[in-house]
């Protein structure tokens, strides 16, 4: 094949960062796939539409100075849809996973913080008072590991941040003692695997889409 067919042959820029950027995301899709949940971690992943249900949610919240900071605490399977998200690519929002489990610092390098919520308090001096937007799914449903949660997101908090935990109902009295947070009556999160758990969403903040 001589070289003038090659070059024939060869991808525009444009192509290629197209055909990159669809990579990319597929990999994103496939996240679920590839990491499989650990129950001895208490990780049940969320389905698609809850996923995007929560991140739409944050989005849709965007207003002033930007890029806008989000943190994930113990909820892995959102950062995929974040990332997916035109405000994401455009650098609008920054987010960050805080994770015990390792397996999602391979996945996502730049956003994996690691975290384990038995030392609440370790947490690196560059991210007190970071963020815009906390979502928090603490792995127990227990008043112990919400309370060390608790101590953790009151480090990473602006002082005017929206938080949104999603977790079993069970814990309402104990999040409203906690950060005087409201149930959204109008959604009820779910599982790829069905867990016997209710489940629900607390804001602390009035939702036009949720509440």
């Amino acid at each position: 094949m001589s070289l003038e067919t090659k070059e024939d042959f060869a991808l525009s820029p444009e192509t290629l960062a197209i055909l990159n950027e669809f990579i990319a995301e597929k990999s994103l899709e496939d996240v679920d796939v590839n990491i499989s949940e650990d129950w001895q971690l208490s990780q049940f992943w969320y389905t698609s539409d809850t996923s995007l249900c929560i991140v739409n949610e944050c989005l849709g919240l965007l207003e002033g100075e930007i890029p806008k900071r989000i943190a994930c605490i113990s909820c892995p399977s959102l950062i995929a849809h974040f990332m997916k998200a035109e405000q994401f690519k455009q650098e609008k929002i920054e987010v960050k996973l805080f994770e015990y489990d390792k397996r999602f610092q391979q996945r996502y390098p730049t956003s994996f913080i690691h975290y384990d919520y038995r030392n609440p308090l370790n947490i690196d001096k560059y991210y007190s008072e970071y963020f815009d937007f906390i979502i928090a799914d603490p792995p127990f449903l227990s008043d112990e590991c919400f309370i060390k949660v608790a101590q953790t997101i009151r480090i990473l908090a602006k002082p005017k941040f929206k938080l949104i935990f999603c977790t079993g109902t069970i814990m309402e009295d104990l999040l409203k003692r906690l950060f005087n947070l409201r149930r959204a009556n109008n959604f009820r999160p779910e599982h790829n695997n069905n867990l016997a758990n209710d489940f629900s969403l607390f804001l602390n903040y009035e939702s036009k889409n949720i509440f």
